[in-house]
């Protein structure tokens, strides 16, 4: 039964033992998904502010034909503010997005932090922002990037279902657990990950093994992997928690077995970008 979604080409392994260092077959990491989310959000809070100005512009009362530069200013300004507080409030850790009225009321309430921020802001420097505008910016982000993130998880569902934008991940522990969770992987590109390999201490003459585990930071390094998945019951915890140390302090992304089960059925009916 096949386990792994990638083949021979994708990872040099050259036999029974446990692949060297120099036969590993380097590759190189595409683009983060997540780095494409933060340009789109960015993209759309711009167009939000800009679309909500050229409304607030074209309604009576005061005119903002002086006023544009320090609109412009404090739109400008805004952007870093706008994609911190998407940040703070969990909107590129897919974990707290699986359901899409959570996902809406995070953006809601990073948009009134930020445009707060930006109410304090014009009023501390003196600038000539329209109050009205900034109110409308709120509600134009909300709408325009909850339709924006819509937009996206329909668009990952179909590259994931064609095997695409999927994140390579190294298994730790080659038992039964293990095996379990690469099917399962496998089966439901959904989740968002493809599998290049296992690193395990047991001999085993099977050539999807790519390593000890003493060697899960090179492996992982040298097969283009971002993240890896331990096998809880593979190894005794004593060694997980050094294994995991070590991984969390390189900037490799780690999920328990067990962790990923519980939210696969979660994540099987509203994909999004993968595990932050």
């Amino acid at each position: 039964m096949a386990i792994l979604t990638t083949t021979s080409r994708d990872v040099r392994v050259p036999g029974p033992q446990h692949a060297p260092h120099h036969e590993r077959e380097q590759v190189v990491k595409p683009a983060s998904p997540k780095l494409w989310l933060v340009l789109a959000d960015a993209g759309t809070v711009a167009l939000a502010m800009l679309l909500t100005f050229l409304v607030r512009s074209s309604l009576g009362g005061p005119a903002l034909d002086g006023a544009r530069t320090a609109h412009l200013l404090i739109a400008a300004v805004s952007l870093p503010v706008w994609l911190g507080f998407f940040a703070r409030r969990r909107l590129y850790n897919v974990r707290f997005l699986t359901r899409r009225i959570d996902e809406v009321r995070r953006i809601a309430t990073a948009s009134a932090y930020t445009v707060t921020a930006m109410t304090v802001a014009a009023y501390a420097f003196q600038l000539p922002v329209s109050r009205a505008w900034l109110g409308m910016t709120w509600l134009g982000a909300v709408a325009l990037v909850s339709a924006q993130r819509e937009v996206v998880r329909r668009t990952f569902m179909r590259l994931r279902s064609s095997g695409r934008m999927l994140r390579r991940v190294v298994i730790v522990g080659c038992n039964e657990e293990a095996i379990d969770v690469a099917d399962m992987l496998e089966h439901d590109p959904m989740l968002g990950y493809e599998v290049v390999g296992f690193v395990d201490d047991a001999p085993d003459e099977d050539q999807r093994i790519l390593g000890p585990v003493t060697e899960t930071l090179a492996v992982v390094r040298e097969t283009g992997a971002s993240s890896v998945i331990v096998a809880a019951s593979a190894m005794n915890v004593d060694t997980t928690n050094r294994l995991v140390r070590v991984l969390l302090r390189e900037g490799i992304h780690v999920e328990l077995s067990s962790t990923l089960r519980d939210v696969a059925d979660m994540l099987e009916h509203d994909p999004m970008l993968g595990y932050e």
